[in-house]
């Protein structure tokens, strides 16, 4: 069997979160600049870190991504229906959804299909996020917010689906039909989950204990077409664009080397 490029069905983007807060307009046109020749095709935004002129005025985003030669992969949401209103203005396709800090599940779903309905008003593809510290942390409660909430579609995190233990490629097999994107980061060690540190412990791909060749096989598998995103807490101390073409790199790499 002849081994080709996953690249035929996915493509490989970056969420700015790597560069924490960007001062203005340009800084971001240089960013966007520096992403493209580091080969990756989209990019994925952090909107607290956006230049506030762009947080007040998100027509300008597409003019600045188009510019680049990238495309807009999605943004982060915290579940504020402004959220929705500066996608739905800064031609967002998707918002990968964190879920607030909700004591009980119900309370939980009850916020977040309110936002998803929102969402799909807009136009807007409302994807959670499986992500500690809130309500949607396992399968089972993924279960219930997707039996519950009508059109919501998930953003599947490598990183911390190791960290509660979640069997990645069975995660993929009972989920793939609503994954509409993936978060790859890798999780340095096994810790007691409310001990994982994001900034710490969240690593760059291929720096940790996730089985990537197993998740890329399972995403190939089961016919995966959208965004793998490359989502970085924090460089650590290194530069970021070495962490970035680093990520790539290895994540390329992992692609071409799997055989359909």
């Amino acid at each position: 069997m002849k081994t080709r490029r996953f690249r035929v069905f996915v493509k490989i983007s970056i969420a700015t979160i790597l560069w924490g807060k960007i001062s203005d307009s340009d800084g971001l046109d240089d960013l966007l600049s520096d992403i493209k020749g580091m080969h990756f095709d989209g990019v994925g935004f952090e909107t607290r870190f956006l230049p506030s002129e762009l947080r007040r005025n998100p027509a300008k985003l597409p003019e600045l991504v188009d510019s680049a030669e990238l495309e807009n992969a999605g943004s982060y949401s915290s579940m504020k229906p402004s959220d929705v209103e500066w996608a739905a203005k800064s031609e967002t396709p998707l918002l990968w959804i964190v879920g607030r800090r909700e004591k009980k599940i119900e309370e939980a779903i009850r916020t977040l299909s309110k936002f998803a309905r929102l969402a799909r008003d807009a136009s807007v593809v409302p994807a959670l996020h499986n992500h500690l510290g809130t309500c949607f942390e396992t399968m089972q409660e993924i279960d219930q917010a997707l039996e519950e909430v009508d059109g919501l579609k998930l953003c599947f995190d490598t990183a911390h689906a190791e960290a509660v233990g979640i069997d990645q490629s069975e995660f993929i097999r009972k989920y793939h039909e609503k994954i509409a994107l993936v978060h790859l980061k890798d999780l340095r060690k096994k810790v007691p989950r409310s001990r994982v540190s994001f900034t710490k412990d969240f690593v760059n791909v291929g720096s940790g204990i996730v089985n990537f060749r197993k998740v890329m096989s399972s995403l190939i598998e089961y016919k995966y077409r959208g965004y793998l995103m490359l989502e970085l807490d924090a460089a650590q101390g290194r530069r970021p664009n070495e962490l970035a073409r680093e990520g790539y790199s290895r994540v390329s790499r992992l692609l071409s080397g799997i055989e359909l």
